[in-house]
């Protein structure tokens, strides 16, 4: 007798709390909730191929953010279209390797990004990733690419590991957006889980425990040096972007009425124009910094309004204040991706868009999986809910 299915309600899904593995909430008709360990929740539709016959899954989309209805409206629609074997006419495509699909997408990175990147990546690719190049891209599955990424980290390249995964879901997501395959394998890997962290950097010390950063955020407030250097300290834990990006911060790339912070392409790792949404804190902290405006900079250095703070102006401001060895500017980052990680599971946000928000994924890279108005409405609730989240633990 088969199992009857009670349709799901946003009640039991908010109170669906995550467990050491993967499990599935299930609403009937083949849509399920895929609940990770880290708290965020995927939503799945299973369903048989027409031509091949064989069982698959389509991914939809995070919840909250796709609700529960939509995701109802995406399970009937795609269930009605499934009908069609034109649906999937894309069975023609079950033959490309991923050596093939990797070719195109560095093609279209060389015509987009500068060529030191592309070499860097294509060597990344030719040097771990050449080993599947022959298996049809619908075969690659993410045990393939996990246990290259293992293999690497068994060697000690822990950091390296990461990097070839991140390439490898890169080239995928090209797939999906050509219809070459439907579905990412790769997507919602929680990489931090299945693979080794990397150790941290004496260069980039940083602090991770929610009392001490509590602690620091009270101790900056009362800084007393340079008033320019307090408020670019006061701002780095909000916005946690690259030192070089916040003390070269320019007026003009600031935008008051869209509240939004939008560093050019040539100021970033990626080549990639970043946009740091504002929220109501960083904006006060910003305008209180136009009473000393005299540059182009908002943060310039004492000595030439031509030029902007010191690379080490607020390193040594850390240090004044007792951090030195315990926390740099560069550390932010760290905190900042460390807590917004652990709280997944209240704030509900993606790894995917906490990675870009940390400007360390390709905007191209997710495309597939968000659009662009998606995924910068989910920016701004992700820094909405960090800034609330510091301001919380900045209180005496």
């Amino acid at each position: 007798m088969a199992r009857v299915v009670v349709p799901l309600t946003d009640a039991k899904i908010k109170k669906a709390k995550p467990k050491n593995k993967v499990f599935y909430l299930r609403d009937g008709g083949g849509l399920n909730l895929q609940v990770n360990p880290s708290g965020s929740k995927i939503w799945m539709i299973d369903y048989v191929n027409p031509i091949t016959k064989k069982r698959s899954t389509k991914t939809i989309g995070h919840y909250p953010y796709v609700s529960l209805k939509e995701a109802r409206e995406e399970r009937d629609a795609f269930k009605a279209s499934a009908k069609d074997k034109r649906t999937f006419t894309k069975a023609k495509n079950k033959n490309i390797t991923f050596g093939e699909v990797a070719n195109l997408f560095f093609e279209k990175m060389a015509k987009e990004k500068s060529e030191r990147y592309t070499v860097t990546e294509k060597g990344r690719y030719n040097m771990h990733l050449k080993s599947i190049a022959k298996l049809p891209i619908a075969e690659v599955d993410k045990n393939a690419v996990l246990d290259i990424a293992k293999l690497i980290q068994a060697k000690g390249n822990i950091e390296q590991g990461h990097r070839v995964f991140a390439l490898a879901r890169r080239i995928l997501d090209f797939a999906v957006a050509n219809d070459i395959v439907e579905t990412n394998v790769l997507f919602g890997v929680q990489t931090r889980v299945v693979l080794q962290t990397p150790s941290k950097k004496n260069n980039y010390a940083h602090i991770t425990d929610k009392k001490e950063f509590a602690q620091l955020l009270r101790d900056i407030d009362n800084y007393y040096g340079s008033i320019l250097v307090k408020i670019a300290l006061q701002i780095a834990p909000y916005v946690f972007v690259r030192p070089a990006n916040l003390r070269m911060m320019e007026w003009s790339e600031i935008d008051f009425e869209e509240r939004t912070w939008t560093i050019p392409a040539e100021k970033m790792k990626m080549d990639n124009a970043h946009i740091v949404p504002l929220t109501d804190r960083v904006i006060e902290l910003l305008k209180q910094t136009e009473e000393f405006k005299q540059s182009k900079y908002v943060f310039y250095s004492p000595t030439t309004t031509l030029k902007p703070l010191s690379e080490n102006a607020v390193n040594q401001a850390l240090q004044r204040l007792g951090y030195k060895d315990k926390m740099t500017g560069h550390g932010f980052r760290h905190t900042a991706s460390t807590l917004l990680h652990e709280n997944i599971h209240i704030h509900g946000i993606p790894s995917e868009v906490i990675e870009l928000q940390l400007a360390h994924t390709d905007r191209n890279s997710i495309r597939a999986v968000y659009n662009k108005a998606k995924f910068l409405d989910l920016r701004f609730k992700l820094m909405e809910w960090w800034s609330d989240y510091v301001d919380e633990l900045r209180k005496p």
